[in-house]
């Protein structure tokens, strides 16, 4: 089983319920809620309400188990069926493992790159922050304490700083 295959994934579900159809609603969420249960993978799930407005997250395993999910008949069946009941917004998402860096915005379902782009980026957006914070921190540090400082101020700057304009950057290429 390749990477991608094996790392985890999810989907995150947004809907506005109809007026009066609240009961219906949360029944029809239950039914989905089963249908992932049954369908092999799942290792968590979350089911958030404002009122109108509910957030379905599901977690699965693997790449497979979600792929499974989301393309069996009886789940695409569930997702038609919810159409009178609800409004389905544009922030439907899947996720794969690091997908989140990686996601083509405003396409639902949209596949990450492959896992040797994805494997990359990371290397070239981590090997000059190693090679620079080992020149920029004083040798006399213990090594365990350099070690902790690099990997700290290094992951900080990949998911806040590097990691968002890189992939913005190199959109067209990892897609």
């Amino acid at each position: 089983m390749s990477d991608s295959a094996s790392a985890g994934g999810k989907i995150v579900l947004e809907w506005h319920v109809r007026p009066g159809m609240h009961r219906p609603f949360e029944r029809w969420v239950q039914r989905l809620l089963d249908r992932a249960a049954r369908s092999g993978g799942l290792e968590g799930l979350s089911v958030l309400s404002t009122g109108r407005d509910y957030f379905v997250l599901l977690r699965f395993a693997t790449r497979a188990h979600l792929d499974a999910f989301t393309g069996a008949a009886e789940t695409i069946a569930l997702f038609k069926a919810v159409a009178s009941l609800a409004v389905g917004t544009d922030r439907l998402q899947r996720r794969l493992a690091l997908s989140g860096w990686f996601a083509s915005s405003g396409l639902p379902f949209s596949p990450p790159p492959p896992a040797w782009k994805t494997a990359v980026i990371l290397w070239a957006a981590l090997l000059p922050q190693v090679l620079l914070l080992d020149e920029l921190l004083p040798a006399s540090i213990p090594h365990p304490l350099d070690v902790a400082l690099t990997t700290a101020i290094a992951i900080a700057l990949l998911v806040w700083v590097i990691m968002p304009w890189l992939t913005r950057l190199l959109r067209p290429w990892l897609h």
